[in-house]
């Protein structure tokens, strides 16, 4: 997060930086009413993860993910290099792969369990 950023304001700049992609939160139904002009109220993240890092240089920390469901506002025409889109058939297909343990995934060609199991969540949310 940048000094004076929310979260959502840093999920959505962070998602343009990376992906070069203009993108809007999708709002959680089940997230609880709260009635009152102030202080702001921001929408929660879906879920809360903590992840270990083996830093070379700042050594082992946590990191703190703050999970939002995003989606394009206008589409996806190409995305910056380094990042691959997959359909929710794949990421469904490869999660029961995975939740099997029958095959072997191959990192270098799908996400880990956790970005399977979210995008699969983010997309049965949203449909």
């Amino acid at each position: 997060m940048e000094p004076n950023e929310d979260p959502v304001e840093t999920v959505l700049r962070e998602i343009f930086e990376e992906t070069a992609l203009v993108s809007k939160i999708s709002k959680n139904p089940n997230a609880p009413t709260l009635n009152f002009d102030y202080p702001e109220i921001i929408e929660p993240p879906r879920h809360i993860l903590i992840e270990d890092i083996d830093d070379p240089e700042d050594g082992h920390h946590q990191h703190i993910d703050m999970i939002y469901y995003c989606y394009p506002v206008d589409g996806v025409m190409g995305l910056s290099p380094g990042w691959s889109l997959f359909s929710y058939e794949v990421l469904k297909n490869a999660l029961k792969v995975h939740q099997l343990g029958k095959d072997y995934l191959d990192p270098s060609i799908y996400p880990p369990l956790d970005v399977l199991t979210l995008g699969v969540a983010a997309i049965d949310a949203t449909i």
